[in-house]
């Protein structure tokens, strides 16, 4: 063998070793079921600790559009009540 497919081969095997290093630790973090739910449990935690000062916030200070949103599907709801129960006398199945 020549110096040059020494280095080559010491080189490969390196690289081989890196790549395998890398592996094991994916896996090893793949393995490790507990702490990967706690992470997620941490992230929902701090999710929802996000949302509740959102919600806290929208109700201190409502947006008129919401509120005129949330008036409107109301309405429409109510006019969909009077047109089925409308119907549902021209048909007879009231009582």
């Amino acid at each position: 063998m020549t110096d040059r497919t020494v280095a080559e081969l010491r080189r490969q095997i390196e690289h081989t070793r890196h790549q395998l290093e890398a592996t094991v630790e994916e896996l090893a973090a793949k393995a490790d079921v507990r702490g990967r739910a706690e992470t997620r449990a941490a992230d929902l935690m701090d999710r929802a600790g996000a949302m509740t000062v959102q919600l806290r916030s929208t109700a201190r200070h409502p947006r008129p559009i919401v509120v005129m949103g949330a008036a409107g599907v109301v309405g429409v709801v109510g006019v969909a009540f009077v047109v089925v129960g409308v119907l549902w006398k021209r048909r007879g199945g009231g009582c």
